[in-house]
C-alpha cells in the first residue's frame, strides 16, 4: 500500500469533504483547502509504481498514462517526458 485513502469509502477524501461543508452550511466553521493534498504527503511509490519506472528505464515502456493524481509515479523517479496525468497532481495543479 501507498499508504494514501481511499476517496469515496466511508473515511474516504471526497465523503469527509462533504461531510465538513455539510458541517460549515450550519456553523461558521471553515474548510480546509488543502486537505486534499494532505493525505498524500507521506504516500510513498509502491512496487508497481518502482517496476513502471523501471520498465521504463530498461526502454521496455515508452510512455505512461495516469489518471492518478498522487504524484507517485514522478516520486518513484520517472520523469514527466515519460508520463502524463490526466486529472493533475495535488501537489502542482492549483484550481
Amino acid at each position: 500500500s501507498a499508504g494514501i485513502p481511499d476517496f469515496r469509502g466511508p473515511n474516504g477524501i471526497w465523503t469527509n469533504e462533504k461531510k465538513r461543508k455539510r458541517k460549515s452550511d450550519t456553523t461558521t466553521e471553515t474548510t480546509d483547502e488543502s486537505a486534499g493534498a494532505s493525505g498524500f504527503a507521506s504516500a510513498r511509490p509502491t512496487l508497481t509504481h518502482r517496476a513502471i519506472y523501471k520498465l521504463v528505464r530498461l526502454g521496455k515502456v515508452q510512455y505512461v498514462v495516469t489518471q492518478n493524481v498522487d504524484g507517485l509515479h514522478k516520486r518513484s523517479g520517472l520523469s514527466r517526458d515519460h508520463h502524463a496525468v490526466l486529472h493533475g497532481c495535488v501537489f502542482t495543479e492549483k484550481c
